[in-house]
């Protein structure tokens, strides 16, 4: 873990850090006050070592540079950024106190059929918003997906994310294969740069899976191949999860708009929240 000498200077000055959240491979997050106005807030640093490391600042910056075009009810907010301008990177966000899906679950067991079908529902409220902003996320899993004292779903973790200008111009922060293993889709796997609005389905269903089972779905590539793979899921969500997760992009929802209003279209036709459809 960082020291808090080793945190940007600017930060330090505007900010008192009161505890700290996690760590990524590269980053660390904590929790701060602003020193005024009292308010909490997340605060990511890129970790001492890797700030002069052009590859990892410039996939931070990505990160910052996506979020702050987003503004959403399901999305994390960002509210401030320092390296763009030769400071240390730090990128100052909405605190989501609940924490991630993946430490949810494993703290309070799987959801049940109906919450994970709501949570996936906000899932895709902003997931929509930054498609229409031109934002393939390209990192959705349940590490990404945090909740705010509500319970309510905010994406979070742009870091991997690709930035459309047009249809014709792509900013990519490499070509390497992006995203948590088990959550990206297979043509993502294969090479990040054919990552597209069909590979955040992909992810989004898995996260789905992962609600439901509480385990990493490890398998699901593989399922079109597997006759007894989705026997575990609820009767009604099998083919809006096997659409939405599909081997090849063609098969699955062409946008997010599609995947959510037969989601939605099947929320609003549950019989028992507590129980199966």
């Amino acid at each position: 873990m960082a020291t808090l000498d080793a945190l940007p200077s600017w930060i330090q000055q505007r900010y008192e850090i009161t505890d700290h959240l996690g760590h990524g491979k590269w980053t660390e997050v904590f929790l701060a006050h602003d020193r005024v106005r009292r308010d909490p807030f997340a605060i990511k640093i890129l970790l001492e070592a890797y700030r002069d490391v052009p590859r990892i600042r410039s996939r931070f910056l990505t990160e910052a540079k996506a979020m702050s075009r987003l503004i959403h009810p399901n999305i994390i907010r960002i509210f401030d950024v320092g390296g763009a301008l030769g400071e240390d990177p730090a990128i100052v966000m909405e605190y989501a106190s609940g924490g991630d899906l993946r430490s949810y679950v494993r703290q309070n067991g799987v959801l049940t059929p109906h919450q994970a079908a709501q949570m996936t529902s906000h899932v895709l409220a902003g997931l929509a918003e930054a498609h229409a902003a031109g934002v393939v996320h390209r990192g959705i899993s349940p590490d990404s997906v945090l909740l705010d004292e509500h319970g309510i779903p905010k994406i979070s973790d742009f870091g991997v994310a690709r930035l459309e200008q047009n249809p014709h111009a792509l900013m990519t922060i490499s070509s390497e294969s992006l995203g948590d293993y088990f959550y990206a889709a297979p043509e993502q796997l294969r090479n990040a740069r054919d990552a597209t609005v069909r590979s955040d389905i992909y992810a989004v269903g898995a996260t789905l899976l992962y609600a439901l089972r509480g385990k990493d779905p490890k398998e699901l590539a593989l399922s079109a191949f597997m006759e007894d793979f989705w026997e575990s899921v609820v009767p009604a969500l099998r083919p809006w999860l096997a659409k939405s997760a599909a081997y090849e992009p063609e098969g699955r929802y062409e946008t997010v708009a599609q995947m959510s209003a037969d989601l939605d279209d099947l929320l609003r036709h549950w019989r028992d929240p507590k129980g199966d459809p």
